[in-house]
């Protein structure tokens, strides 16, 4: 038993010192660039291959979630996202993914909590705004979801994302 940990150890300590600080932000941005393209799966690879390395890696971890998140894998979104949260508790981008996430889960009432939570951290972050809007438009409340876009215009009014969706509204 004694002689299986010892070699465990052995081989964590091989795979990590086989890598750079540089491989690991390059293998990230390699798997940030696959999310960007839509192919999440090989970067869902990368991603595990950054953690096999440095388990403590939150870029990482992060990427993980979201793209367990665009594959429609929000069970595993949502604990990869939780894992996450463990090392960094005050990351509103962080929270914005749970947030998110919990939305496409079905779990309104926890989304909006933690879009207000957001909010009251960041007064203008775009993206809890875009959390209202859309809990406003799966609850029927057309007009509220109108005042979320407008807000975003107030904010950024170049926002093409909020422009096209108040049209289309």
């Amino acid at each position: 038993m004694k002689k299986i940990i010892i070699a465990s150890v052995l081989i964590v300590l091989t795979i990590s010192l086989a890598y750079s600080q540089d491989d690991i932000f390059r293998i990230n941005n390699e798997a940030d660039m696959l999310v960007l393209d839509g192919d999440y799966y090989k970067a869902i690879e990368k991603y595990k291959t950054v953690l096999e390395i440095n388990p403590n890696y939150i870029n990482s971890v992060k990427g993980l979630a979201e793209a367990y998140f665009y594959l429609g894998e929000f069970d595993e979104a949502y604990n990869q996202i939780k894992s996450a949260r463990v090392f960094d508790k005050n990351n509103t981008e962080l929270h914005g993914l749970e947030a998110r996430i919990l939305l496409a889960m079905g779990k309104i009432a926890e989304a909006e909590k933690i879009f207000r939570y957001i909010n009251s951290k960041e007064p203008n972050n775009i993206n809890a705004y875009f959390g209202f809007a859309e809990i406003s438009l799966i609850t029927g409340k057309y007009s509220e979801s109108a005042g979320s876009y407008m807000d975003i215009l107030s904010i950024s009014p170049a926002n093409k994302k909020a422009l096209l969706s108040l049209i289309l509204l």
